[in-house]
């Protein structure tokens, strides 16, 4: 997501298992996990929709998303994504549409190909999903 390691954020924690723990360790906690602020609380409450979630056995940590990234930028960078990867898509189904291809290259290049569509229709709707997750 290009985040600067430079980047502070604010972390929130959702625990009561953990709570006087993470009190207790802040100043560490802060440095670990580059936050300026930590807010600990019991319930998922007042945590924005689009924060990016850790979820471990006791404990929930959630990092606002529109801290991190400029979400326009962001946007910008999955759309070229997006584009790169349809085309991509479309390139290998012709190939593989080709009965010439087909019957002439060898089984192996056939199924390289095939793995290779699979792979770019998993990432474009990966891509596409985190679009969607972000408007």
């Amino acid at each position: 997501m290009n985040v600067l390691p430079s980047k502070k954020t604010n972390l929130i924690f959702v625990t009561k298992k953990y709570k006087d723990l993470i009190n207790e360790t802040h100043t560490f906690v802060e440095k670990l996990g580059f936050a300026d602020k930590i807010t600990v609380q019991e319930e998922k409450t007042g945590i924005p929709d689009n924060a990016i979630s850790v979820v471990q056995e006791g404990i929930e940590l959630f990092i606002p998303f529109e801290e991190l990234v400029d979400i326009k930028k962001e946007l910008e960078r999955l759309n070229e994504e997006k584009v790169r990867l349809e085309a991509e898509v479309e390139r290998a189904t012709k190939m593989l549409a080709n009965k010439g291809f087909i019957e002439k290259a060898p089984k192996a290049k056939v199924e390289e190909e095939e793995a290779k569509l699979a792979k770019y229709k998993e990432m474009l709707e990966t891509v596409e999903k985190r679009i969607k997750e972000i408007k």
